[in-house]
């Protein structure tokens, strides 16, 4: 004969599920508890969640639901559960509809335990993890104990903590990329030397910002620096050995060089007023006529013919008569007035009218 259940110790059992713990410390194992009284932390160095993977995750737990608890802080004043550990999952949980979530409660955890979580996970991007670096420096952590706990070299930090204050179109592709940090960190010191032809650079598609290609644009810029300088300190040069022999050549002229006489004198102070207020006649009166017409300057100079210096005053200001360009002339037989090439004309004498209606 089957012997008989004793029941009498279940008289007082309780079919509800027990209540999460409110006081700190880690539960023996997960809880369910409302997922609306789950909250993220503030401090979580993760800020960007793609929407196309949590959708994919929500698909994921709604058919098989979630495998792995989400870590909570006790219930806080407000009476909220804030996320240690799992803000993806709990994300996808809100989207897959779930009413409550897992839980299993633990502070002992810190931002360094979100970031190699996440990494484990997700990776942080460049940039959240660059504004997580500097975080951390502002409050008093060195950068080696840093590296430690983030499994990164020493001067990984460096170049991430460089990042935080980085160009706003260097941190966007630190944003929206997968570009690592060291090619970031390089892309910000070749923007100190070639802003605008970095910034170029970064504008093309993620996948062809190199290390590599932004090696080789900073090696052609420099190139062409170089050749631009060589350049110009030979065009520096050239023109120095120019005005040099033009120099030369002018001492050489006839008439060239110092000339301490009179009509030296007279080019530089110009002509002074005689005692009538008129102007008087420069002393340097043409040589004797030339059998040969005035040629252009730089002909006779070539040639070694010399030529006259026909002194005038325009507007009070001494200057004398080039030997090239065109002049106004009034033939005496015909009276006609004519513009011809001053280099065909040939000066007999100099006379001086006054303005009859003056």
């Amino acid at each position: 004969m089957a012997k008989k259940l004793d029941l009498t110790d279940l008289a007082n059992f309780d079919p509800t599920p027990a209540a999460a713990p409110a006081a700190s410390g880690a539960s023996a194992g997960p809880v369910q508890v409302p997922t609306g009284d789950v909250i993220p932390d503030p401090k979580q160095p993760r800020k960007k969640f793609d929407q196309d993977k949590l959708e994919k995750l929500a698909k994921t737990i709604k058919a098989s639901r979630l495998n792995q608890p989400v870590t909570v802080r006790p219930k806080n004043a407000d009476g909220k559960y804030v996320i240690v550990m799992g803000e993806r999952r709990w994300r996808a949980c809100t989207l897959a509809g779930l009413e409550t979530i897992p839980v299993i409660f633990g502070d002992k955890a810190d931002g360094y335990d979100q970031v190699t979580e996440n990494t484990e996970q997700e990776p942080l991007t460049t940039m959240e993890l660059a504004r997580f670096i500097a975080e951390k420096i502002q409050e008093g952590d060195k950068r080696s104990y840093i590296a430690e706990r983030l499994g990164m070299r020493a001067d990984a930090v460096s170049q991430h903590l460089a990042l935080a204050t980085a160009p706003d179109f260097i941190q966007q592709l630190g944003d929206d990329t997968q570009i690592g940090g060291r090619t970031l960190y390089e892309l910000i010191q070749a923007h100190k030397e070639y802003p605008a032809e970095v910034e170029r650079f970064a504008q093309q598609p993620a996948e062809e910002i190199t290390r590599a290609s932004l090696g080789r644009l900073v090696e052609q810029l420099r190139t062409r620096e170089a050749l631009q300088a060589e350049a110009d300190a030979q065009a520096k040069a050239q023109a120095k050995a120019q005005a040099e022999a033009k120099a030369q050549q002018s001492d050489n002229a006839p008439g060239g060089g110092q000339n301490t006489g009179p009509a030296n004198q007279e080019e530089t102070t110009g002509p002074k007023p005689d005692g009538d207020g008129h102007l008087e006649r420069p002393l340097d009166l043409p040589p004797p006529v030339q059998t040969t017409p005035v040629t252009p300057e730089s002909k006779v100079q070539d040639s070694g013919q010399a030529w006259p210096v026909v002194k005038i005053l325009v507007e009070g200001r001494a200057a004398s008569l080039t030997p090239t360009g065109t002049v106004q002339v009034v033939y005496a037989d015909t009276g006609e007035i004519g513009e011809v090439d001053l280099s065909t004309v040939q000066i007999l004498s100099v006379e001086e009218r006054r303005n009859e209606s003056s």
